[in-house]
């Protein structure tokens, strides 16, 4: 539960969010929301949420609820320095770079991605969900998605 902590402490002063939690209160608030098994990033789990994304992780100003809902309330936005670190990474791996693939090879890393988050091929997702989804990716990254 410790390092669940640490993750979450850590992730916030990332993104510059001030973070007021012991981790008594911290595990606390989770474990008396009864939703401590059911955290986590995927659908129909919980995530600990700032009403409106505002304010500091505080014991007054968060909540426990499902993922998909926090996600709509996301306002988030990464600073160009993020988007810069982000849109790096995401360019490709260094020691793919200029290298030829089979399409053999192209085939299987595309077999592999499908179903990944930020993607619907292989997914049964509604109209709304994929247009949430698509606000989210651009409200994070300035970009498109799907």
């Amino acid at each position: 539960m410790r390092k669940v902590f640490n993750q979450q402490k850590s992730n916030a002063k990332r993104r510059g969010i001030a973070w007021q939690l012991t981790f008594e209160e911290w595990s606390k608030i989770w474990i008396d929301s009864g939703k401590w098994e059911l955290r986590g990033r995927n659908s129909g789990q919980y995530h600990m949420s700032r009403p409106g994304d505002q304010g500091p992780y505080a014991v007054d100003n968060v909540r426990i609820i499902l993922g998909t809902i926090n996600q709509s309330e996301m306002t988030y936005q990464h600073t160009e320095e993020a988007k810069q670190k982000i849109g790096a990474f995401h360019k490709g791996k260094q020691y793919l770079l200029g290298k030829k693939l089979s399409e053999t090879h192209k085939q299987n890393i595309s077999q592999g991605n499908k179903g990944r988050v930020g993607g619907f091929e292989g997914k049964h997702h509604s109209e709304a969900t994929k247009a949430l989804k698509r606000k989210t990716w651009r409200n994070q990254y300035g970009g498109t998605n799907g």
